[in-house]
């Protein structure tokens, strides 16, 4: 039995081990980009541009965001920013739920590209917060200097986390002016990006492991009892 026990508790702290060590998880990604389209997202000084999609969210905390961006023009990426809203509709802002900044961030190119120019994965650390369930709109931007600028991808769903996917219910800000409904050739389009949730901590998989371990001990005893 000793021996049993060992084991399984060994395969236990195996299977939970690549998740304690992951810095967050896919809670919502609006899909992969469908490399048709983008919407202008991007602060760089001089024009600052919102694009928001909408995302249902179960509740968590949030620790990070990421999308799929392309940089064009005299372009220096030194930050990424981000806003979650509800409500907006065309001509209407919606309430401001959360805000912040990155703590730090990455801007690594995908390998793809799209009219001749690379795309890149823009992702942030923030600050963990609290986020309730409830539909939720995210606008998620690089902050830089120069006078280009970047741009966010469209996406139709595929390879998509969570829901709505696909539903075409995204909007554009444009220096503070109120959100415009965004089509192109009249097809809607989704936002490439998405959020992280912050993953149980240790102990908390430990406990789900040795809940496991319990109920496969306790499965094997009445085997052997009957």
């Amino acid at each position: 039995m000793m021996r049993t026990t060992t084991l399984l508790a060994a395969m236990a702290l195996t299977f939970f081990a690549p998740c304690v060590a992951d810095a967050g998880t896919i809670q919502f990604y609006g899909g992969d980009p469908d490399l048709e389209h983008g919407y202008n997202d991007g602060n760089n000084g001089i024009t600052t541009t919102w694009s928001f999609d909408d995302f249902d969210w179960t509740g968590g905390r949030v620790s990070g965001l990421f999308g799929n961006y392309i940089e064009f023009g005299d372009t220096t990426i030194t930050g990424m920013e981000f806003e979650i809203r509800s409500g907006i509709s065309s001509g209407i802002a919606g309430t401001l739920v959360a805000s912040g900044q990155a703590t730090s961030f990455t801007w690594i190119s995908t390998g793809q590209d799209i009219f001749g120019f690379d795309i890149y994965r823009g992702t942030a650390d923030v600050t963990d917060f609290d986020l309730s369930a409830g539909t939720y709109f995210l606008g998620f931007r690089p902050v830089s200097t120069g006078t280009g600028g970047t741009i966010i991808m469209t996406t139709k769903g595929v390879g998509g986390v969570g829901a709505p996917l696909g539903n075409g219910n995204s909007f554009t800000v444009v220096d503070a002016g109120l959100p415009i409904s965004t089509v192109f050739r009249g097809t809607p389009f989704d936002m490439s990006q998405g959020l992280l949730v912050v993953p149980l901590p240790p102990a908390a998989w430990m406990g789900l492991g040795m809940l496991g371990l319990m109920g496969l001990v306790r499965r094997r005893r009445k085997r052997h009892s009957v």
